[in-house]
């Protein structure tokens, strides 16, 4: 399971924050997000990436979600979530942990 969180989705996901936000640093992200990747677990891969979510998105935080957001896939009403992936369109799935978890935590100033 653990194996959800890998060095291709790591990628996908800084080259999709890149295209919308050019500052992004790619190369730092991936580094980051995927420190040590095989020794961790599940919940650890998950932490690791929300970290590098913390170092790389914008300081800002509503403008940190609004790109988290305009990264997501779009999902049609009634649509079967199980047949939904991350892919060059947007991100999908598990990614999905360690944004809930950057907005958990650090979002505490905007809970409206």
């Amino acid at each position: 399971m653990k194996n959800v969180y890998n060095l291709p989705l790591i990628k996908l996901t800084a080259d999709l924050l890149a295209a919308k936000y050019p500052e992004f640093d790619v190369t730092g992200f991936v580094e980051l997000a995927g420190d040590d990747l095989e020794s961790r677990e599940l919940k650890d891969r998950a932490n690791q990436i929300y970290l590098a979510f913390k170092h790389y998105l914008p300081t800002d935080y509503k403008t940190a979600v609004e790109l988290l957001l305009s990264v997501l896939t779009t999902v049609d009403d009634n649509q079967n979530l199980d047949l939904i992936t991350s892919d060059e369109n947007g991100l999908a799935g598990w990614i999905i942990m360690p944004m809930t978890q950057y907005v958990g935590e650090l979002g505490q100033e905007e809970l409206e």
